[in-house]
């Protein structure tokens, strides 16, 4: 076989992966500390093959998430474990946030994993959103990951996450400012959001005309305002 044999047939055989791909998808999480955020997420990536956390507050420890506190040993970890399964929890510093989302898509391209980030007003801001963080949520769901950014001060986010995502999944807010902002994102009407309790969510995918809600003693059209 040639060359040139050769290099037609890796071309196709890339069209064929890239066909048969599934994409991620991109779900921006909010809503007020204490109220489900965490409880939800677990529920997602408890059973994900690979699942790579930012986690501030070293929450996913409790799941059995393996520690990671330095980008060089995250780094190691990771070009060590390639396509195994593997669960792991980055509990370092804020300044690492850059190189641990560029880790998360190098790692991502090549073997599609669970990656979420809490807290993310500590780490972006509502300009655009930073290089690392901005190529990880444009480009990262191409190679089939499933990312999560997670926020209970949604104003405070970059807009490249509510632009990009493709589902929305919120949880109630006390703050007047955060409801409004969160029924205008949603495309709810503001006293149904205001009227969430806790543990109760309102969820819109994107191309979908309908919002859905769900929680404790919530009915399918949303809280009862009457």
């Amino acid at each position: 076989m040639s060359d040139n044999e050769k290099g037609d047939n890796q071309v196709q055989e890339k069209r064929v992966v890239e066909m048969l791909r599934k994409d991620g998808r991109l779900t921006a999480l909010a809503g007020q500390s204490r109220w489900g955020k965490t409880h939800w997420l677990r529920q997602q990536v408890r059973s994900a093959v690979r699942a790579l956390n930012w986690d501030p507050r070293g929450e996913f420890l409790e799941e059995g998430f393996t520690k990671v506190q330095t980008i060089p040993e995250l780094a190691g970890m990771l070009r060590e474990i390639g396509e195994q399964p593997a669960q792991i929890s980055y509990w370092g510093n804020l300044e690492d946030f850059d190189a641990w989302c560029r880790l998360a898509y190098a790692w991502g391209q090549l073997w599609p994993a669970a990656i979420s980030a809490d807290e993310i007003a500590d780490v972006t801001h509502a300009a655009k959103a930073p290089a690392g963080w901005g190529e990880l949520i444009r480009k990262g769901l191409f190679f089939g990951n499933h990312i999560y950014a997670i926020t209970q001060r949604p104003q405070e986010c970059d807009k490249t996450v509510w632009g990009n995502a493709t589902v929305l999944h919120s949880y109630g807010f006390i703050s007047p400012d955060d409801q409004e902002y969160m029924a205008r994102r949603l495309a709810v009407p503001l006293e149904q959001f205001a009227a969430l309790q806790k543990y109760q969510f309102c969820e819109r995918s994107a191309g979908s005309y309908m919002a859905s809600w769900g929680g404790p003693g919530m009915h399918h059209d949303g809280p009862n305002i009457n």
